[in-house]
C-alpha cells in the first residue's frame, strides 16, 4: 500500500532533517512540494501539485515520475524516472530529464537541458539555451527560438513562430515546407539567412525587438542606406538601430560634414573630432573617430568635446590622463 503525505510540504535548511524523516518511504505528496534546501526523497512517485527547487537546494527523487502541476526547476535536481508534467515546466539550471516524455502546459528552458524523449508540449515551447529534443513531436502553442536548439522530429506547432536565432537548416526548411502560408512569423536579424530571404507574406521583420518592414530590415542589416536615407526614416527607433548598424564612415557623404580637430593617439593611430549637421535636428552630432588599440579596426564614439585627447579620456571616464601605453 502507498504511503501517502496528504498536504503541502515547504523544505528549508531549518526543517530539512524532520522532513527528510517525515517523507521516508513517501510514494505521493498530495500538494505542493517547495524545496529550498537538500532533500533526499528516493520513493517519491507524485507530486500532487508544484514542485519548485530554488537556488542552492539539491533534490535527489529518482522514483519521481509525476509532477501534477508546476515544475520549476533553479537548482540540482535528479529527476531520472519523471515522466509528466501536468502544467508548465520551468528550467534554470542544468537538469536531465531524460525520462520526460509530457508536459502539459508551457515549457521554458534558460539552460541547458536534455530532454531526449520529450515528445509533447501542451503549450508554448520557449527555447533560450541549448537543449537537446530530439524526440518532441508537438508543440501545441508558440514556438520561440531564442538559442541553438534540436528539434529533429518536430511534426507539429500550434500557433506562431518566434525564430531570433540560427536554427538547425532542416528545421529550416521543415518550417518553411510546412508554415510558410499557414503561420504568422516574427524573424529577428539572427536568423538563417533561408528564413530572412524567403520574404513570408505573413511575417514580421525585427531588429533589437523592433519592427520593421521587409525592404527597410533588408537594407538595415546590410548596411544598404546612405547616411542622409538613415536620418530621413520617421520612426525614431527605427532611425536609431539605422544609425547604429550603418558604418560610420558614410558620415562624410554628408554635406555639413567637417572635421574639428586631428591628432595621433600613443600607438600614432590618427584620431578625429567629426561634426555634422542633419535637418530636424537642433545640435549638430559630433564624434571621436579612433581605431583600436591592438587592431585596426575603427571607431566613432559619440563626443561632446572639441579636442581628441579630451574625448578619448572622456570616453574613459577620465580627466587629464596621461596615455603611456595601451593594448
Amino acid at each position: 500500500m502507498n504511503k501517502i503525505y496528504k498536504g503541502d510540504v515547504e523544505i528549508t535548511t531549518s526543517n530539512q532533517e524532520e522532513w527528510n524523516k517525515k517523507l521516508l518511504g513517501v510514494e505521493e505528496i498530495t500538494g505542493y512540494l517547495y524545496i529550498y534546501s537538500q532533500a533526499k526523497l528516493g520513493s517519491l512517485k507524485t507530486v500532487g501539485r508544484d514542485l519548485y527547487i530554488n537556488s542552492q537546494a539539491k533534490l535527489e527523487a529518482g522514483s519521481l515520475k509525476t509532477v501534477g502541476g508546476y515544475l520549476y526547476i533553479n537548482s540540482q535536481a535528479k529527476l531520472g524516472s519523471l515522466k509528466t508534467v501536468g502544467r508548465y515546466l520551468y528550467i534554470y539550471s542544468q537538469t536531465k530529464l531524460g525520462s520526460l516524455k509530457t508536459v502539459g502546459g508551457d515549457l521554458y528552458i534558460n539552460s541547458q537541458a536534455k530532454l531526449g524523449s520529450l515528445k509533447t508540449v501542451g503549450g508554448n515551447l520557449s527555447i533560450n539555451s541549448q537543449a537537446k529534443l530530439g524526440s518532441l513531436k508537438t508543440v501545441g502553442g508558440y514556438l520561440y527560438i531564442n538559442s541553438q536548439a534540436k528539434l529533429g522530429s518536430l511534426k507539429t506547432v500550434g500557433r506562431d513562430l518566434y525564430i531570433n536565432s540560427k536554427i538547425e537548416p532542416r528545421l529550416a526548411r521543415w518550417l518553411l515546407l510546412r508554415y510558410a502560408e499557414k503561420k504568422k512569423w516574427y524573424l529577428s536579424d539572427e536568423a538563417n539567412i533561408s528564413l530572412l530571404t524567403a520574404k513570408l507574406k505573413n511575417a514580421i521583420y525585427r531588429i533589437d525587438n523592433v519592427d520593421f518592414s521587409y525592404d527597410l530590415f533588408n537594407k538595415v542589416r546590410k548596411d544598404k542606406l546612405t547616411a542622409e536615407e538613415v536620418f530621413k526614416i520617421e520612426n525614431l527607433e527605427q532611425r536609431r538601430i539605422a544609425y547604429t548598424r550603418m558604418d560610420k564612415i558614410k558620415m562624410k557623404a554628408l554635406d555639413s560634414y567637417k572635421v574639428l580637430d586631428i591628432c595621433r593617439d600613443d600607438k600614432d593611430k590618427k584620431m578625429e573630432i567629426l561634426e555634422f549637421k542633419v535637418d530636424g535636428y537642433q545640435k549638430p552630432f559630433r564624434y571621436l573617430h579612433c581605431a583600436d588599440a591592438s587592431t585596426d579596426r575603427e571607431y566613432h564614439v559619440e563626443t561632446a568635446a572639441f579636442k581628441c585627447w579630451e574625448a578619448k579620456n572622456k570616453s574613459f571616464g577620465l580627466k587629464d590622463a596621461e596615455w603611456i601605453e595601451e593594448w
